[in-house]
This record gives structure tokens, sequence and C-alpha cells, in this order.
């Protein structure tokens, strides 16, 4: 087969397929890429990457089926894919990641925006206090951030980790 005679073969198919297909790969995309931690020196690649595949999505579903059922059509499979790396993302982090056993706010364990929707305030301190009368010495603060409580040196977190009861009487946070 010819590439034209693969991509037509590709477009022929039902959209609810369509878009089958594009969630397993925006999965696959969390799975062999994303998981591997953020990459800021690439950003920008990455960015740019997705907007030209969804603009070459949006373009050859419009050749093949006109301007309204191809723009449609390639909203949904848009949609669908960034559902699928989207939703892998936030199972990965609320389950799977490492810092998944620390309680915290789930809107902390999904995304990054949730330190800065804190910071809007301008009362930080504030709100990890808060956050540690609700949920304990050590709090889940961000989806690689973790806080605690502490007294002195990271083994004396490591023993208030393994005896809850010590007093504390410092706030830090940690980066993981």
């Amino acid at each position: 087969m010819i590439p034209s005679e693969k991509i037509k073969l590709i477009l022929g198919l039902p959209t609810p397929l369509l878009c089958l297909l594009s969630s397993i790969v925006g999965v696959a995309a969390h799975l062999g890429y994303f998981i591997h931690r953020y990459r800021v020196p690439i950003v920008l690649r990455i960015i740019v990457l997705h907007v030209l595949a969804c603009l070459t999505v949006a373009l050859s579903e419009v050749l093949h089926d006109g301007p309204f059922r191809g723009l449609l059509r390639a909203t949904a499979i848009n949609v669908s894919y960034f559902f699928g790396l989207f939703a892998s993302i936030s199972i990965y982090r609320v389950f799977f990641h490492r810092l998944s056993g620390f309680p915290g706010p789930f809107a902390a364990k999904v995304t990054k925006f949730y330190g800065p929707w804190i910071a809007r305030t301008k009362q930080v301190h504030v709100a990890h206090t808060e956050l540690h009368k609700t949920y304990g010495n050590f709090v889940r603060m961000g989806e690689c951030r973790r806080g605690s409580l502490r007294r002195g040196s990271p083994r004396r977190s490591l023993i208030q980790l393994l005896a809850p009861q010590a007093q504390t009487s410092s706030l830090s946070t940690r980066r993981i």
C-alpha cells in the first residue's frame, strides 16, 4: 500500500474507533514518555509537536470529510487523545506515584497548579498550616512535593514519620 491509501484507510474508520485509538495513543504517550519526569528544556518542542499533530489531524479530516464534519471529527479525535493522556497521568499520580501514600488534597495530587492556586492569596504559610492541621505532619502539597512539620534535621523527620506522636515546631516543604 502506498502512504495515501493507508491514510484513506485510517480516515475511513468510524469516528468512535478513531477516538478510541487516539485515547490509547494518549495513554501510550504518558507511559512511554511523560511518566519519566518533567523535562523543562524540551517543553516548547513538546507543545509545538502537539499543536502540529492537532493541526495535521484537523487538516486531513477537513480534506477527507469536508469542513464541518472534518472539524467535528478532528475535535473529537484530539479531545480523545488529551483525555487519554490526562486520565493516565491523573491515575498514575493518585495511585502509583511514589508519594501516593501521603495524605493531602486531591487537587494537589493531580495537578501542579495547586501551589499557585494557594499562592494567589499570599497566605501560603497559613494554608500550609491548615493542611497540616487537617492531614497531619506529612502532607502531599503537590504532584511531586510533600510538606512536613519538623524540628531539626531530615533524620528527625524520618523519626516523626515512624513516630507521629512526636512534637513538631516548624514548617518546611521538600521537593521529591
